[in-house]
Parts: C-alpha cells; structure tokens; sequence
C-alpha cells in the first residue's frame, strides 16, 4: 500500500490572500503584521494548494506566521520548507510541530508587546522636536533612501515591503541627516489599512542623541494622524526604553522561535 503524498504548497499572489484570513483568526500577535500580508501590502504567502488549503504561511522579511492545522500532512512540509535564521510566529500545537520536525532546535526567543492607545500627540511633538542640534529630522524620500543604500555601514532600512520603492509607495518613514549623511531612519515596518509596525536603526556612533526619539515619535504621529494604529515590539531593552519613552505600555510577553543555521 502507499502513502497518499500531502498536497504541493503553492504561493499566493497578493490579491488572493484575503480568504486565508480564518487560519490566522487565533493568532492574535502580531496582528499588524498578519493584516498587512494578508492585505497584500506586504510580503509572500505559501500555502496548502486548492480553493481552501488547510494550512499556511506568512513571511514578512525574517517572520514566518504559521495559521491553519498544524496536524494536516501539508504542516509538516510547510515547517520544513522554513529557511533557517529566522522566526516563526504561531500557536502552541505549531510550536510543538516546529521543535518535532526542524533538524536542529528552535531556540525560544521573547518579544515584549505594548498597547498604543495611551500615546499623547503633544508629548510626541515635543519629542519629535528634541533631537540634538547637528542633526535635522526629515520625511523618508526617495533621495534620503538612496543615501541609505549607499552607505550601509552607517545605517539601513529594515522592513518588509517587497523593495524600498514598495516603502515608499505604501509605507513612510522618518530620517536624522547630518552633513548629508542618514544617521538614523525610522520606518513602518509594514503597513495595513489600519496599523503600522515601526522598525529603527539608529548608527552606534551617533546614538545617545535623541535620534531614534524623534525619527520614531515623527513616525508614530504621523500614523495617528492618517488613524492608523502603531504598533511595537521589542526584541531588546533599548527598543523597550524607547518604547515607554515614546508612551507605549508594556502589555505582554510573547513567545518567538529562531530557527538556528
């Protein structure tokens, strides 16, 4: 007798994403994140094949969320096909199928999350405004984005739009320029048609200077003014300082798997 093979795993095109929304339903973190992919704005999608796949993935430049059933045969197939050196985001059955499946194990890595609806605009425009006097805070274009490519050894955009002309186009973001060069850049990270997650890179040269203050509080007031949520995420405790700087809250603790090289 032979084994039935699982269903290939195919890639879904931007606007065929929005009936995978029910895999995802439980996996409340990061919710921007999954919105944007599923949206379209952002990202690829692998899934099950056929008009309602069982199972599915959603990878935004390093994150990889996991939604559907992670019994189903094309689970196991979809956990292996993951690259290495990145993080997986998803339920704990998924979590126990990642540490079963992976050659090498997971590590677990915790991101703290914070609530945005305590975030005061006047307070945010004071600390837009308080970035040391050498360094002007400017709007992301395609100019200053140029100068980051340029000069990578100073800073860089991470985020996970499909190209730099995507972030422009859909996203926006915030510089700190001195002598022409890019010392720090805040970014939305992604964006869906109700929230933004902000991403930082500040030089280490130049920190300590109120940079990343201002390009973020730029950034995250600007979001609320075109009524999209901002969301954070801190994966280390400078992000988490400069979280509660900017008036996010703490608000839990979550799991993230590395997938070790």
């Amino acid at each position: 007798m032979t084994t039935a093979a699982s269903p290939p795993l195919c890639e879904r095109a931007a606007e065929e994403r929005a009936d995978l929304a029910p895999l995802f339903a439980d996996l409340v973190w990061p919710r921007s994140m999954i919105d944007a992919v599923l949206e379209g704005c952002v990202g690829t999608v692998t899934a099950g094949a056929g008009d309602a796949p069982g199972v599915a993935a959603l990878h935004a430049q390093v994150f990889h969320l996991l939604g559907g059933d992670p019994s189903l045969p094309a689970a196991a197939d979809l956990v292996q096909s993951l690259p290495a050196g990145q993080l997986v985001v998803g339920s704990a059955a998924w979590y126990a199928l990642v540490k079963e499946r992976r050659e090498r194990a997971p590590e677990s890595w915790y991101w703290r999350t914070y609530d945005h609806t305590r975030l005061d605009a006047s307070e945010l425009k004071r600390l837009a405004g308080g970035a040391h006097a050498a360094y002007e805070i400017l709007p992301l274009d395609a100019g200053l984005l140029s100068r980051v490519s340029q000069n990578r050894d100073q800073t860089e955009t991470e985020h996970a739009f499909r190209s730099d002309a995507e972030l422009l186009d859909s996203g926006f973001g915030y510089c700190a320029v001195q002598e022409d060069r890019v010392r720090s850049v805040a970014v939305t990270f992604t964006r869906s048609s109700s929230a933004v997650e902000a991403q930082i890179n500040t030089h280490q040269e130049h920190r300590r200077r109120g940079l990343a203050t201002a390009t973020c509080a730029s950034l995250v007031l600007r979001a609320l003014e075109e009524g999209l949520e901002p969301h954070w995420s801190a994966a280390n405790r400078r992000s988490e300082g400069l979280a509660q700087k900017l008036g996010f809250v703490p608000e839990s603790r979550r799991e993230v798997l590395y997938l070790p090289r």
